[in-house]
């Protein structure tokens, strides 16, 4: 992740960037031997140390099988633009947002990667941290909807007051 304040340009403004990629295989080696020595412990004196060897290795008859298992891919690429400032009791923040994501893996029908892309806007108000406001909208899409309905616009917004804030409201009190 890199971020960069724009200072610069104006106060409250910087830019960021992640960027995440995996890369997940397995390779596995089974190594089985032809047989196990077997010992049977048992009592007397006509075997050393009290083991009696059932059945010995037999080095001749191993078998070695290598195997490369499925591989999965995963890219995440995000860009943001992002405002932060207050000016007295006033504080506003934005954000614009581009991410990307990318995955491949053999288990998919097909064996077609699968992605999702989108683009994300949200600007906040606050008041004397008393009345709060937000809108959000996302343009988001996937290749997994229907061709021609692939992408979607989602707005949200919002509205909120901080009753306790207010200077009618005792302070140290708790409202039930």
């Amino acid at each position: 992740e890199l971020n960069y304040n724009m200072d610069f340009i104006t106060k409250g403004l910087s830019i960021s960037g992640k960027v995440a990629y995996d890369d997940i295989g397995n390779y596995t080696v089974k190594f089985t031997p032809g047989s196990i020595p077997a010992y049977r412990i048992v009592l007397g004196e006509e075997y050393e140390n009290g083991y009696k060897l059932v059945r010995a290795v037999d080095s001749e008859a191993t078998d070695t099988k290598e195997s490369y298992g499925t591989r999965y891919k995963n890219l995440y690429l995000e860009a943001a633009i992002n405002y932060a400032r207050t000016f007295g009791k006033h504080k506003v923040t934005a954000l614009a947002l581009y991410n990307q994501r990318t995955q491949e893996n053999p288990s998919f029908e097909f064996d077609l990667p699968k992605g999702l892309l989108g683009f994300v806007g949200r600007v906040t108000y606050n008041y004397d941290n008393r009345y709060l406001a937000e809108f959000n909208v996302g343009y988001n899409g996937s290749e997994n909807f229907a061709e021609g309905r692939r992408f979607g616009l989602f707005p949200a917004f919002s509205i909120g007051w901080i009753l306790t804030e207010e200077k009618f409201i005792p302070k140290n009190k708790i409202l039930t």
